[in-house]
This record gives C-alpha cells, structure tokens and sequence, in this order.
C-alpha cells in the first residue's frame, strides 16, 4: 500500500510539474514596480559570503533543523533493532528473529549512507 501511494505521489508530482512554465524575461504583473534595493544588498547582488550568512538568524535556524533532522536519523538507527523485535516479533515469530532485525538496520543504515551520498551527487550535478 505504502509503495501503491508513493508511485501515485510521484506521478502525481511529475505530471503537475509539466505544466510550470518561466515568464518570459523582464514579465511582472500589470502594476507591480520592484521595491528599491540599497546599494549592495544582498538581494541586489545575488549572493553573499559565509561571514555574512553567519550573521543571519535564518543560518542559525537552517542549522538547527539540519541538526535535528541528523540526531533523529541516528536515534532511529540506533534503537531500530529494539523496535523491530518489540513490534513486530509478536506479530511474525517466523519472521522477525535477531538475525532478521539485524539486517534490518543494516538495511537502514546503508540507506541512510547510500541517500547522503546521493542527494549530495544529485545536488552538486544539478548545479546547485
């Protein structure tokens, strides 16, 4: 079922994202004028360097969610062996035994290396 809704998602997304289009260059709604922008503001030129983005709450928050996101990663990991057998044991004795649920986190983890990875490849081909 979980795969069934993915797949649906997925093309879902895919077919939704087919009909974005770009404006055309220099295209703006009928009159909306820019805000003026001060003389090196970031927004005017484009981009900033670390020691300026270390000086923004938005880093500090991007951080911490980073943060978050990577510490719950790997308390999942580590007590998947334990969730497994608890919840699942009881249900499928046949199934899940310790060497089952060991290889589940096996699973896990080399997902978890095998996405870091490959995000960081597919962002970095991307152009980001």
């Amino acid at each position: 079922a979980f795969c069934t809704l993915a797949g649906v998602h997925c093309a879902a997304m895919l077919v939704g994202s087919w009909f974005f289009k770009l404006p055309r260059d220099g295209w703006a709604p009928k009159g909306w004028t820019p805000p003026p922008q001060p003389a090196g503001s970031v927004v005017a030129s484009g981009s900033m360097g670390h020691q300026q983005a270390m000086k923004t709450p938005q880093f500090y928050l991007m951080w911490t969610l980073i943060c978050g996101n990577s510490v719950s990663g790997l308390v999942l990991i580590s007590g998947a062996k334990t969730i497994m057998t608890d919840v699942f044991a009881g249900a499928l004795p046949l199934v899940v035994t310790g060497a089952f649920a060991t290889g589940y986190v096996s699973a896990i983890s080399a997902a978890n290396a095998g996405g870091r990875l490959g995000w960081a490849l597919l962002s970095d081909w991307a152009g980001r």
